[in-house]
């Protein structure tokens, strides 16, 4: 059973998820990747389109791994 995120992390990922990508925020929480995804979408914290395009171009592979796994319309 996984650990609940306390204020002061879900405070953190709220001031951060702009500004660090989800492996650092995860890195720094120590948590998984998925635990601060699953926050960010339960409470409606998803990053702009253009900031997600910028990391995408600056090699941020995470953004661009999940495409190969998505149903094609």
């Amino acid at each position: 059973m996984s650990r609940l995120l306390t204020n002061k992390e879900k405070a953190f990922i709220a001031e951060s998820y702009l500004t660090m990508t989800l492996s650092e925020m995860a890195s720094k929480l120590n948590r998984s990747i998925g635990a601060v995804h699953k926050h960010m979408k339960r409470n409606g914290l998803s990053l702009p389109a253009d900031l997600m395009l910028q990391r995408m171009q600056r090699g941020h592979v995470n953004l661009q791994l999940g495409e190969s796994y998505r149903f094609k319309n």
